[in-house]
């Protein structure tokens, strides 16, 4: 038993002996003979990497400045035939590689800010085959640009990309690719998820792009995420708050015209609410030159409110068609005179429902009961057309 015991521990030790000289044998040979400046077939053809990105957030999406920001692990395979060696297992580097071989010049060309994770050490790793394929791996927090197209905001779908290449090396120096599984998602459920957002697929493509004065070539690899903003609580802190203020303003129709100071506090407290609705609501996304979808709504709002201020003032100006003018009849005096006024008869203005009593009834302006039924009837018909319409263009 005790002679097993020692075998099995002589073994071991031979075996950590061989792989710490091999691990002697590759760093010597990687600071002797080897220069990381110079790529794994710098005289040959071009080297083939490929290249993985592990999703571990997605977002936010910054409507104001037209960015999004992603959280990666950026992964990459290549071989370096002069990383090959004679041990029998993998070797693991903790730290950046850069500082000890040579890894691809890749870079997020359309990121304003990139942040490499540091936790204790730096997040990233190598992973070094004895027949020299080379993995690294590390975590990129990336914020990039996204041009967006606000027209049908807020039912519109953005495509927002992430795009990486070579910055010395050109298509015929160094051939990026994606890896077999171009995508995945590092997250806790698998999934994704953005704030305001709902995720609707990525896709990949790699393109080769003419840069600088010379026409020279590189290779680019985009990854393109498709997202379909969630409305449903902007309808609920834009959309019915304007549209409950429209309505509001109906109730004008039903107050006497002679109520001026009523009528006129409604319909101008409703029209300061909307207009600041809608500045709050630009304040929210970029300045652009077009209108947006809910741009158009508040405006159409705003008209809405405006013509029941207008409604207001025919009424103030224009005599209702049903009111009787005063009557006054002329007879003579006693003595024929025709300068002499006798009695004046005048037939007091009754109004049609006047009852018998003498008590009259409050009744509505003509032009107000013609808006009873024009202006709530012009409205839903601008809701239902504004919702076919950015309906059909937001699918």
């Amino acid at each position: 038993m005790t002679l097993n015991r020692v075998l099995i521990i002589a073994t071991v030790f031979v075996m950590i002996t061989l792989n710490l000289h091999a691990m002697g044998d590759l760093l010597k040979n990687i600071t002797i003979n080897y220069d990381r400046r110079l790529r794994p077939n710098a005289t040959g053809a071009a080297d083939v990497v490929l290249i993985q990105i592990g999703i571990v957030s997605l977002g936010p999406l910054d409507a104001k400045s037209f960015t999004f920001e992603v959280d990666v692990y950026l992964r990459h395979w290549w071989n370096d035939a002069r990383l090959r060696h004679t041990g029998g297992s993998s070797y693991n580097y903790n730290g950046n590689p850069s500082d000890v071989i040579w890894v691809p010049d890749t870079y997020f060309e359309n990121s304003k800010k990139i942040q490499l994770h540091n936790v204790m050490t730096e997040n990233s790793r190598a992973v070094i085959t004895p027949n020299g394929d080379v993995f690294v791996s590390m975590r990129v927090t990336a914020k990039s640009s996204c041009p967006m197209n606000l027209r049908l905001y807020p039912f519109d779908t953005q495509e927002c990309q992430l795009v990486l290449g070579s910055y010395s090396f050109t298509g015929s120096e160094l051939d990026l690719n994606w890896a077999p599984i171009p995508i995945t998602f590092d997250t806790v459920d698998g999934q994704v998820q953005v704030s305001s957002f709902d995720y609707k697929g990525v896709e990949t493509k790699k393109v080769i792009v003419t840069m600088g004065s010379q026409a020279e070539k590189f290779i680019v690899l985009k990854c393109i995420f498709k997202l379909q903003r969630s409305f449903k609580s902007i309808i609920s802190r834009i959309y019915v708050p304007s549209s409950f203020l429209v309505v509001l303003t109906w109730a004008t129709f039903y107050i006497p015209s002679t109520s001026i100071p009523a009528r006129i506090t409604l319909i101008v407290t409703n029209f300061l609410a909307t207009v600041f609705i809608t500045q709050s609501t630009s304040s929210n996304i970029a300045d652009v030159e077009y209108t947006t979808a809910v741009g158009l709504y508040l405006l159409a709002n705003v008209v809405f409110i405006t013509l029941t201020l207008l409604i207001l003032l025919l009424v103030l100006n224009l005599p209702d068609k049903d009111i009787k003018l005063f009557k006054i009849t002329w007879r003579k005096g006693e003595k024929g005179s025709a300068n002499e006024v006798g009695d004046t008869e005048m037939e007091q203005l009754r109004m049609p429902n006047e009852k018998q009593s003498g008590k009259t009834e409050m009744r509505s302006h003509y032009i107000d009961n013609y808006a009873k039924i024009i202006i709530p009837v012009s409205y839903v018909l601008f809701i239902m057309i504004y919702i076919v319409y950015f309906g059909v263009a937001s699918s």
